[in-house]
């Protein structure tokens, strides 16, 4: 997982600008004595011709070149789609996302932890966004699409779910 990115300004109160390897949590204890640690906005709208403040801050950022589909496993979107690779957070999430695909055609398949360790899902994101995107390389367009749901979001896991949102949001 990248760094986490603080904007320091003096005469400012402090901005997480992009959730990283540094829990929020953290970052926001250390800064306590010093004010409060706000959000910079996760959409990534900067005014016209400004620079972003941070890398990986556009609202579109580390996306596969297949879709990718943040879902309910209880009832995914699954519209126009005949081929599908699972990105779940845990085993159990994805044996819920093997279920709601039945009737797809499941090319490949990964948890990001056995049980929630948002440590070894940081770790494995990027390269299993990889296998993925490249296990429906072959699939016409329109057809196939990764399907995630959300990762928890305390701790470590603000980041990924962050890079999941960005990722989704490039379609």
């Amino acid at each position: 997982m990248e760094s986490s990115v603080v904007s320091l300004v003096p005469g400012e109160p402090a901005r997480l600008l992009r959730p990283g390897g540094v829990p929020r949590e953290t970052i926001a204890t250390l800064l306590a004595p010093f004010g409060p640690l706000l959000d910079a906005p996760l959409d990534g709208v900067n005014p016209a011709g400004a620079p972003a403040a941070a890398p990986g801050m556009s609202a579109s950022h580390y996306a596969p070149r297949a879709q990718l589909r943040i879902v309910d496993a209880a009832a995914p979107d699954l519209v126009g789609l005949t081929h599908v690779a699972l990105l779940a957070p845990d085993a159990e999430t994805l044996a819920d996302l093997r279920t709601a695909a039945a009737g797809m055609q499941i090319v490949a398949e990964t948890a990001l932890s056995e049980s929630l360790d948002p440590v070894a899902a940081a770790a494995k994101l990027f390269d299993a966004l990889h296998k993925l995107d490249a296990a429906l390389r072959d699939v016409a367009p329109g057809k196939a699409a990764i399907l995630s749901t959300p990762y928890p979001e305390p701790g470590l896991g603000l980041a990924i779910a962050d890079r999941l949102r960005r990722a989704a949001a490039a379609r």
